[in-house]
């Protein structure tokens, strides 16, 4: 299920190049970011410095999995653990439950370790559970609000459960109650169909590229695209502009001897690169121009109201929760903001207009494990 990446643990898998046999295995939480396995590793093994390159790194393990390291075109750029010394491994799923370590150690790539204030002679085997009690002050254990399946609460990472810190208690637990009565907490999969909906305005500008076209006097796209492409989707000139920029911004296009070319991640080729390209739209922040970030309360409450059913045209939704906006947040421009993003997903001749494609994207996107790497 889309939203529930934040209650399942993942297997990683450290494994030095030059001796494999002497791997370490954890189990860690699938949204957990890179950082967490360097820390992990700077305490079993005590080489602060070759893991310092990952430890700033907050992408999550889960999209890790999905790419591998250093997938450039579907947004990531992680550098070898360790510069190469190291191959990590994410794999399996399972349930995390309430009061579950955050971390745990299955396997101990060092099991005898002599330390160099020792004062004996041989190394001393090294006991597990020892370390996990370090691990345990480190990184703690699974809360309540990451564990959805039993509480129905929202992933503890999600825009969701930032809106809802910022409710009180009685606030809090009214909304949630009525998201739930409404089956927007645990929404079904977007379905390839819905996908192909969403990203059919990007697809027709795509389509127009083709196979390349030659680069304009500003080194984008020709003179005279936008405006055809204006008139092919029966949008406005602006919204057909920004649906440009957008392509730019999510690398769907590139620059070559001359030539504006599609990427791979522009040719669509499987469902991933629409969902990404679609919840991508939709988290890019306004204020840098090349990163996600963290959707504020606002905007997610927003996005949560469209996925309710609220208004039938994204230009009437900020005025339609004005009061409630108000009561949250004094500045309703993030929430315009954002549904301007989500516009750009608008059908072919009804920009602006929500579709229930529309609706389920918002929900998806609220209960979205919220990411700040770069696309």
């Amino acid at each position: 299920m889309f939203s529930s990446q934040s209650s399942r643990f993942s297997t990683v898998d450290v494994i030095p190049v030059h001796s494999p046999d002497d791997a370490w295995t954890f189990r860690m939480l699938s949204h957990a970011p890179i950082h967490t396995v360097a820390r992990a590793m700077q305490m079993v093994t005590g080489g602060e410095d070759e893991w310092l390159a990952l430890s700033e790194s907050w992408t999550p393990l889960a999209d890790l999995r999905r790419v591998g390291w250093g997938w450039e075109d579907a947004g990531l750029h992680v550098a070898e653990p360790a510069e190469g010394r190291y191959r990590i491994v994410v794999s399996g799923s399972e349930p995390a439950h309430v009061g579950d370590s955050a971390v745990r150690l299955l396997r101990c790539g060092q099991p005898s370790r002599r330390p160099d204030v020792a004062w004996w002679d041989e190394p001393t085997p090294v006991d597990p559970a020892l370390l996990q009690h370090d691990f345990d002050i480190e990184f703690g254990f699974v809360p309540r609000l990451a564990d959805p399946w039993h509480s129905g609460a929202a992933p503890l990472d999600s825009s969701l459960a930032g809106l809802f810190a910022r409710l009180l208690p009685p606030d809090r637990v009214a909304m949630e109650s009525h998201l739930q009565e409404r089956g927007l907490l645990r929404p079904e999969p977007l379905r390839p169909a819905e996908l192909s909906a969403l990203t059919a305005a990007f697809a027709t500008a795509l389509d127009a590229v083709g196979e390349g076209l030659a680069q304009g006097p500003d080194g984008r796209l020709p003179a005279g695209f936008t405006e055809e492409l204006a008139h092919t989707l029966a949008w406005d000139r602006a919204p057909a502009a920004g649906l440009t920029d957008a392509a730019w911004r999510l690398r769907l296009l590139r620059r070559l001897q001359g030539q504006v070319l599609r990427t791979r991640r522009g040719r669509f080729a499987d469902k991933r690169s629409r969902l990404d390209i679609s919840t991508a739209v939709v988290e890019f922040s306004q204020r840098d121009r090349w990163y996600a970030s963290p959707i504020p309360p606002a905007a997610t409450l927003a996005l949560v109201a469209v996925a309710d059913g609220v208004g039938t045209h994204l230009a009437e939704v900020t005025s339609l929760l004005s009061a409630p906006i108000a009561a949250l947040d004094r500045d309703c421009d993030a929430a315009t903001e954002v549904l301007d993003r989500l516009a750009l997903l608008s059908a072919p001749g009804a920009f602006g207009v929500i579709t229930p494609e529309i609706r389920r994207l918002a929900n998806h996107v609220v209960l979205r494990s919220q990411r700040t790497y770069l696309y």
